[in-house]
């Protein structure tokens, strides 16, 4: 899987250094997968939003304390 919009997350990390373990995590994840139908994206991130042209967008749920 490709990500899309690479700069705007890698920009955000350095602005919230407490999140990179997630997205890190996040990122291994989605390049690694082989995701054969939008059910098995779902199956992976519940949340996810199954898009047109075999797409999704992962909504990022990052709490932080202050």
């Amino acid at each position: 899987m490709r990500i899309l919009y690479l700069k705007r997350i890698q920009d955000f990390v350095k602005k919230h250094a407490d999140a990179m373990k997630s997205i890190v995590t996040w990122k291994h994840v989605v390049e690694n997968a082989h995701w054969k139908q939008s059910s098995d994206v779902l199956k992976d991130f519940p949340n996810a939003s199954i898009i047109p042209k075999k797409r999704a967008r992962f909504r990022a749920c990052l709490n932080f304390v202050q």
